[in-house]
This record gives C-alpha cells, sequence and structure tokens, in this order.
C-alpha cells in the first residue's frame, strides 16, 4: 500500500466512530423518546447530525484533497443548520420565542462573555442580534464559502487570497456567534438543565472551533510557505497545499474520534427530562406516545421543519412580564 492508502484506511476507521456514535445515540434516544420529550429529542438527535457529518466530509477531503474547498461549504452548511437547530431546541422547550425574549426580559443575569458589546436593558434587541447570528451562520456564511470555492478553484494568486479573507470572515462570524448563544444560554440555563444543554453546546463550540481554528492556521502555513510538508519529498501525487490539507483533516478526524466520547453522553445514554419552563405547552410532545420506529426515523430527517423563519426572525414584541402567548416556531 502506498502512504496515501494507508492515511486514507486509517482516517476511514476514525471516521466511522462518529458515525457510530451516532447511531448509538439514536437507538438510545429511540428508547427514551416518550409524550413528555419527543419533540426535544427529535431536535437533540438531529443537532447532533454534526459530528458524523464533519468526519465525513473531512475523510472526502483526505481521499481527494482538492476538494477540501468544496467540502468546506458542506462542513459551513452542517455546522450552521447544528447551531440552528440547538437553538430552536431552547426556544421550544421555553414553549416558543415570545416566551423565550420574556423569560430574557424577566432575567438579572448579566451577560457571561464580553457584557460591554451588547445591550445592558434591551433583552429584545439581543435576541434579535442572536437570532440574526444564526442565519449568518446559516446562510451567509454558505454563500460566502461559495464565493471563496469559486476564488480558489480559479487558481489565480488573486482568487487564492480571496478564499483566505473569506476564511477569515467565516471565523469571526463564528465567534461571533458562539459568544451570543453562550449569553443567551447562560441567561436561560436554570430552565434548560433538562436538555444537558451545557454539554452539547461545549461539544458544538468545541467542534467547530477545531475545524475552524486549524483550517485558518493550515491556510496560513501553506500561504506563508512555512508548512511542514514539501512538494520535493518524493511523493509526487500530491502538492505541498494538497499535503498540508490532508493533513489538517486527518488530525481533526482524531479529534472528532475523541470527543465521540463526550459526544456519547451529552446526546445519547441520559434521557431527556420534561421541561419546567412555566410557559412550555407539553401537548405539543403528544405525538411521542407510542410512537412506532418508522414515524421516528421520517420525524428525524424532516430538516425543513426548523427552518420557519416566522419562529427565529420574526420582530418580537416586548413582551409583559408574565405574557402567556406561545409561538408555535418550533
Amino acid at each position: 500500500m502506498t502512504a496515501f492508502d494507508k492515511l486514507a484506511a486509517m482516517c476511514f476507521g476514525f471516521m466511522l466512530v462518529p458515525v457510530l456514535a451516532f447511531l448509538i445515540v439514536v437507538a438510545f434516544q429511540w428508547r427514551y423518546i416518550d409524550a413528555t420529550n419527543y419533540r426535544q429529542t427529535i431536535l437533540s438527535a438531529r443537532a447532533a447530525l454534526f459530528l458524523p457529518g464533519y468526519a465525513f466530509l473531512m475523510w472526502i477531503s483526505v481521499v481527494a484533497p482538492r476538494s477540501f474547498y468544496a467540502m468546506t461549504v458542506l462542513i459551513n452548511l452542517v455546522e450552521g443548520y447544528s447551531f440552528y437547530t440547538f437553538f430552536s431546541l431552547l426556544l421550544f422547550n421555553l414553549g416558543g420565542s415570545d416566551q423565550a425574549v420574556d423569560t430574557l426580559v424577566n432575567s438579572d443575569k448579566p451577560y457571561f462573555l464580553f457584557s460591554c458589546c451588547f445591550p445592558a436593558q434591551d433583552k429584545v434587541k439581543f435576541y434579535r442580534r442572536t437570532a440574526w447570528g444564526l442565519f449568518h451562520m446559516l446562510f451567509t456564511r454558505v454563500i460566502l464559502s461559495i464565493i471563496g470555492a469559486i476564488a480558489f478553484y480559479s487558481g489565480s494568486t488573486a482568487g487564492q487570497a480571496l478564499a483566505l479573507v473569506i476564511q477569515v470572515i467565516n471565523a469571526v462570524l463564528v465567534v461571533a456567534m458562539i459568544v451570543h448563544v453562550l449569553n443567551f444560554y447562560e441567561m436561560l440555563f436554570e430552565h434548560a438543565k433538562n436538555l444537558f444543554g451545557l454539554t452539547k453546546l461545549f461539544l458544538l463550540k468545541c467542534s467547530v472551533g477545531l475545524i475552524v481554528l486549524e483550517g485558518l492556521i493550515a491556510n496560513f502555513l501553506v500561504n506563508s510557505g512555512k508548512s511542514p510538508y514539501s512538494s520535493d519529498d518524493g511523493d509526487d501525487m500530491y502538492n505541498m497545499e494538497e499535503k498540508t490539507q490532508r493533513g489538517y483533516c486527518a488530525l481533526v478526524l482524531i479529534e472528532l474520534m475523541i470527543l465521540s466520547l463526550v459526544y456519547l453522553y451529552a446526546f445519547g445514554i441520559v434521557k431527556i427530562k420534561p421541561s419546567t419552563a412555566p410557559g412550555f405547552d407539553n401537548s405539543k410532545n403528544a405525538a411521542g406516545e407510542n410512537i412506532n420506529w418508522r414515524t421516528f426515523c421520517c420525524a428525524l430527517w424532516s430538516f425543513h421543519d426548523v427552518l420557519g423563519t416566522h419562529g427565529i426572525k420574526s420582530e418580537t414584541k416586548q413582551p409583559l412580564a408574565g405574557n402567556s402567548a406561545k409561538s408555535d416556531a418550533v
């Protein structure tokens, strides 16, 4: 076997671990689902798709390193969808977007991170900024990634520079979104304990951080000519840039494999408990009673039902304390 074949085979084994972990998560959550946690369980299991999704796309990039920038578009899409689904999970667990804003308004907790950058009193404005950050995470970053991939594959020096600039912009969008979601979750933590959301959020943040930060480092090494790989080391199959990208993807696969252990706990082996939020309407979980495997799988793969803009980006009005208005957003 060539060196490439060995690396691809090893990375295939690394990739299988997150995929198997996801299948175990689905099996456990199927056992736990009932009429008190149906929707939360579906959204949680769907958010868990990020780990096998990352792993598969990274393995493709190892096998065909020239496809890395094309895979980046899909990776950003998986990242955005996972965070968007996690946010939808929080909203549903609170009873909808109106109840989430109501809870924020009545919360006396300060901002957890970078408090100087957020409106001190206007929590409705903070909610909208968080929601728009997630929108940019899901749509704007993907569009920018497509432009970056086109620029990279153009083969010109200007195209390479543009691709790097877009990658930096995307990294800034990720950092801003993570800070917003962390502050949002911290303020609502008392009503989200049943979701084991802190561990879920850690995994989402950690996996995205690994991919974004290490990807930036790899690109800077390539563009500065300081990559540990070279084009004249006896391997004529790949140039220095492709070898660097393969090394980066293999490293991320190893890290995702290690994260699978925490992932199993956060998403799989613990049962989501009923929501304790005062505005939660449990009648929306009625479909979980006597649900069969086929219905569960169909619900799991119905991705479109969290993408309604009326739930995430609505012009939410300033609610009064104790407002009982419910939202059908999620």
